[in-house]
């Protein structure tokens, strides 16, 4: 016989751990176990036989092993400690403690978690679309306590969204971009990686109340870290100092990418820095030190790897030398030339300001101004090339050296790759279909829009197309508006047919109700010969007649009647339907108002329909009340008449 196996030392037992047996190990709180397994990158697991119970949450037990030794718990229990602390201090009221404990507070690091997750840059651009997203989302929400969002944390968002718009928008990586209803669509190529995120529009958002904010907050604090490393390491393969610089007027202007100034440097940022020193201590939006060590070890490491990768390839090749790797890089990728190099455009006040601005300096624009910012001199129009415009026709006068063109021009022709005719997109004029570039035709079925083939055309060289394409789009306007007026056409008609159809119904109920009150009254005529013997055969002929014509005069009163009452039928209909369009259009404006709103105005708006409906609530509990006390009393006053009478 074989050694006898001891409980727990193989299977399922020894490969599995539960929570709760993890949380006692680690000896963590669930909230903190949750947040280090989300930053760690560790999962619970599904074993097939979950010996604790189906009930129970199971992790791998290696998992948990490499958690015990995580440097991350060790700043938890020191933040616990402190916090103990300043509550102890806060509450015997020693100010001075409190002060030199604020200063002492101990600080979550990440950094090591950066270089554990992507051993090498690439794989940090190749994962850099979730970052992304989730910065650009925190960018564009408010700042509420309430949920743990800071006002410094938005700030921080969109200051590395705007970093990385910058570099794109410098070494024009643009390549695509779509417009759908939950944002901006955007994808970039970088280092020879497609990175695509999204960036919500820019209105008023309201928090929902069923989202828990904290694992979205957890992510978020590596997200910022990664995205950190991921700037400062794209900043310097370009030659470029990170962070850029603000401008302040034009930042207090909300100028976005106009607001930051790209210095490029003749050597690299590790030199710079360590040139000056500690001279970079009151820059603004500055790095901590720790942070800025690993990534210039890493941004080294990345280099040496870039530079054995180019001698494996060609070690005689003139541009395989170390030392301008990253100078030729740079070279390259900016001198991309984009669909509106040396173009100057105007934006509208309408228009999406930041989308715009950085879709067209990512296109090699030259200048990007905004209607607000031109002065007013005769000449302040003078080297732009287009206006970019929302509305239905040019206000003021018209300046014939611009192009007046609609946003979606300038999506299109990026999708396209060259500038396509502005006269598809003349102000006020019908557009032509808003193509997505992340579908194909073997996505779609096999379908090809026909606006594909007119840019087709248009890339060839084609220019009687754009007349075509006009046409095509006015058509396709016009039979909405066909299609719109038959439906409504159909609907008249099949209300009048209703109306119809009820006349109809009426008058047959009237003539068969008229048909069974003539035959009783021969009945009752009948009836009353035969009881009748002393009337005479002339007698019963007029009395006979004189009902009748009662009968006649009656019915013909009661058509009379009637037909009033069927007109009386369809002008109630009419104003029921005209009532309800009403209703509705009112509806849809007050929705339309209430998302228009901002957050201030929105709390106070729900405050004051609560009230309101709290005041409704209460008219008609009150209502009900006074119906049950009349009712009461009624029966009351009925009981005693009637014991009165007995």
């Amino acid at each position: 016989m074989g050694r006898e196996k001891k409980k727990g030392t193989s299977g399922n037992v020894k490969a599995f751990i539960s929570r709760e047996k993890a949380l006692k190990k680690l000896q963590l709180s669930l909230q903190e176990f949750r947040r280090l397994c989300i930053l760690k990158g560790i999962y619970p697991r599904d074993p097939r036989k979950k010996f604790e119970g189906s009930d129970k949450t199971y992790y791998l037990r290696k998992d948990i092993d490499f958690l015990a030794h995580e440097r991350l718990i060790g700043t938890i229990r020191q933040q616990n400690s402190h916090r103990k602390k300043v509550v102890k201090a806060r509450s015997k009221r020693r100010i001075d403690i409190l002060k030199r404990l604020a200063l002492s507070a101990p600080k979550t690091r990440l950094d090591h978690l950066v270089l554990e997750r992507y051993p090498n840059f690439v794989d940090a651009i190749r994962e850099l679309d979730d970052p992304l997203c989730i910065v650009a989302l925190f960018a564009n929400l408010p700042a509420d306590h309430n949920v743990g969002i800071a006002p410094e944390r938005v700030s921080r968002c969109q200051c590395l969204l705007r970093e990385f718009h910058n570099y794109v928008a410098h070494t024009n990586s643009l390549r695509r971009v779509f417009v759908s209803i939950k944002g901006y669509y955007f994808q970039a190529d970088i280092m020879g990686e497609s990175v695509t995120w999204i960036t919500p529009h820019r209105f008023s958002q309201i928090l929902p109340a069923d989202v828990d904010y904290s694992v979205m907050l957890t992510f978020l604090e590596l997200y910022e870290c990664i995205m950190s490393f991921v700037n400062f390491r794209l900043y310097t393969s370009q030659n470029l100092a990170y962070p850029p610089k603000i401008l302040r007027p034009a930042d207090a202007k909300a100028l976005e990418l106009s607001s930051l100034v790209v210095e490029k440097t003749a050597k690299s940022d590790v030199d710079r820095r360590q040139g000056q020193g500690d001279g970079d201590k009151d820059e603004p939006n500055q790095l901590p030190a720790e942070t800025v060590k690993i990534a210039e070890k890493l941004a080294m490491e990345a280099k040496n790897e870039e530079d054995d990768d180019d001698y494996e390839f060609d070690d005689e090749a003139p541009g395989n030398d170390p030392d301008m790797a990253d100078g030729d890089e740079s070279s390259s990728q900016a001198g991309r030339s984009g669909v509106f190099n040396g173009k100057s455009v105007v934006l509208g006040r309408e228009v999406p300001y930041a989308e715009l601005e950085f879709c067209l300096r990512a296109a090699g624009a030259e200048k990007v101004s905004r209607e607000d910012d031109l002065t007013d001199t005769e000449n302040r129009l003078s080297g732009y090339t287009h206006w970019i415009i929302d509305r239905p026709k040019v206000s003021g006068n018209r300046d014939m050296s611009l192009e007046y063109v609609q946003p979606q021009y300038v999506f299109d022709s990026i999708n396209a790759g060259l500038l396509l005719p502005p006269s598809l997109y003349t102000p006020g004029a019908p557009l032509p279909p808003h193509l997505s570039p992340f579908v194909s035709e073997e996505d779609d079925g096999g379908y090809r829009p026909w606006f594909k083939d007119i840019i087709e055309r248009i890339k060839a060289g084609d220019t009687s197309v754009v007349e075509e394409a006009a046409a095509v789009v006015y058509t396709e306007e016009a039979a909405k508006y066909d299609k719109t007026g038959d439906r409504k056409k159909k609907r008249t008609s099949e209300e009048n047919n209703r109306r119809n159809e009820a006349v109809k119904d009426s008058q047959e109920v009237h003539n068969s109700s008229a048909a069974n009150t003539k035959e009783v009254v021969d009945k009752d005529l009948e009836m009353e010969i035969e009881n009748s013997s002393h009337d005479t055969a002339e007698e019963t002929v007029a009395k006979e007649l004189d009902n009748r014509i009662d009968d006649g005069s009656a019915q013909g009163a009661d058509k009379k009647d009637e037909e009033p009452e069927d007109d009386e039928d369809e002008e109630g209909e009419e104003e029921k339907i005209s009532k309800s369009n009403s209703e509705r259009m009112d509806k849809e404006g007050r929705d339309m108002a209430t998302l228009m709103l901002s957050r201030k105005k929105m709390r106070q708006y729900q405050k004051h329909k609560r009230m309101e409906d709290h005041k409704l609530a209460t008219r008609d509990k009150l209502t009900q009340k006074r119906k049950r006390l009349e009712a009461a009393r009624a029966e009351r006053e009925a009981n005693k008449a009637k014991r009165k009478r007995q």
